[in-house]
Parts: C-alpha cells; structure tokens; sequence
C-alpha cells in the first residue's frame, strides 16, 4: 500500500490502477479464505464420521457358521 501511496505521489500509477489492484487483491483473499474455510469444515466433517465407525458393534460383522453349502 505504502509503495503503491508512493507511485502514485511520484506520478508514475494512477490512483485508478491502484484502486483496482486492491479491489482485485481483496476478491482473490476473499476467495481463498472461502476455500479455507471450506477445506475447515470437510476436516470437521471428517473428523466428525470417523468414531461413527466404532459404533458398529464386532459380533454384527461376523458371518455366521450356519450356511448351506451349495
């Protein structure tokens, strides 16, 4: 900002060009906030199903010895 400030002081950037590289500076950190933020919530998500698989019980996955061979 300080050396844009001085730029444009000097008269070597218009105050417009520098505008529009803070307006555009500002969208793109928007952005990858929001994709931060979204790579945040699919960890909590992540994190959250995890210990759902420790819910099963180990009798329910055994097969049972009571087949028909065929």
């Amino acid at each position: 900002m300080w050396y844009g400030g001085k730029l444009v002081f000097d008269g070597q950037l218009s105050v417009g060009i520098l505008t529009s590289f803070l307006v555009y500076t500002v969208q793109i950190a928007g952005c990858l906030a929001i994709i931060s933020s979204l790579y945040g919530d699919f960890m909590q998500v992540s994190a959250a199903v995890s210990p759902s698989s420790l819910l099963v019980s180990p009798s329910s996955l055994l097969v049972s010895t009571h087949c028909l061979m065929l």
